[in-house]
């Protein structure tokens, strides 16, 4: 595991990508939450707010077709992210408009942050990933206390969720039909459990 994204060594798809765009970096996170569970990071590199609103739809198209077959798990399908990184400032409507674009990918759309080297923006890059998806900006250790837990705790029923592997993709019947039955006998349980109690 690693605490930070790092830069994809997928080669094939980075070549493909290259192809595309030669502004364009590929960046992995392993989560602590489930093994073999991703964060991907799709990040380009654009000059100008006007070539960001000709180009965008085309370019997240492109990655889409390109990285649908490369995602292997549903966390991966639905923690995929195409970030826009621009030299200048982007209007607010055609930030609003991208960002609100879920089509395939979460999009995000930030001005070229500093500490940005033309040459190799590898680090800026990663410090902007870690800072706006990880969080790790935010220092929560004035919060901890000895009795803190190393990390979240879920609830009966969230952990449950997560031990039962129930299924979450809405546009799978198999998943909806699946996801309903476990609500309906957490419900029961539930309800069951409250009876005795009285």
């Amino acid at each position: 595991m690693f605490n930070a994204f790092k830069e994809n060594d997928d080669e094939k798809l980075g070549l493909k990508f290259a192809k595309l765009y030669p502004n364009f970096n590929l960046y992995k996170f392993e989560t602590e939450l489930r093994e073999g569970a991703l964060l991907c990071a799709f990040c380009c590199h654009i000059s100008t707010g006007k070539e960001l609103d000709k180009k965008w739809r085309a370019i997240n198209s492109y990655v889409s077709a390109l990285s649908l077959d490369n995602r292997k798990s549903e966390f991966e399908r639905w923690n995929s992210y195409l970030i826009f990184v621009c030299d200048e400032e982007v209007e607010t409507p055609l930030k609003y408009e991208i960002e609100n674009d879920k089509f395939a990918m979460r999009k995000i759309v930030e001005q070229k942050p500093d500490g940005w080297d033309d040459e190799d923006p590898g680090k800026a890059l990663i410090e902007l990933l870690n800072n706006r998806l990880l969080l790790t900006h935010i220092d929560l250790s004035g919060y901890k206390t000895e009795d803190s837990p190393a990390s979240p705790v879920l609830s009966k029923w969230g952990q449950n969720i997560v031990d039962e592997e129930v299924p979450f993709d809405p546009r799978k019947e198999l998943s909806k039909d699946t996801r309903s039955a476990w609500i309906r006998e957490a419900l029961e349980r539930a309800m069951s459990e409250v009876a005795d109690e009285n």
